[in-house]
């Protein structure tokens, strides 16, 4: 049989190991209700959406029980980028 076996409560790969695993340290434990855990990952989804922003900024959570799973509507994260120096092109900084 393939697979992983890991005695992790959680399980992260690449930038999301190296930009979440501090904030998972510091908010989340195992009796945390389920808004507080949406809320801790949404704060993970918007770091990494900053980090890497070549996709879209929403998100859709589902909650996987014995009955089964139960999807939700997506939802933005709400990230800015109207800042104005961003809204520049990066030629009119410089001077050739």
């Amino acid at each position: 049989m393939y697979g992983n076996y890991s005695l992790e409560e959680r399980q992260m790969t690449g930038m999301a190991e190296h930009m979440c695993t501090p904030i998972l340290h510091n908010y989340w434990n195992p009796r945390v209700d389920r808004q507080t855990a949406k809320s801790i990952l949404t704060e993970c989804f918007k770091i990494l959406f900053s980090r890497h922003a070549r996709t879209t900024d929403r998100v859709q959570f589902c909650q996987i029980t014995e009955e089964g799973v139960a999807f939700e509507e997506q939802v933005s994260l709400g990230i800015k980028w109207d800042y104005a120096r961003s809204q520049n092109k990066a030629s009119e900084h410089y001077t050739y």
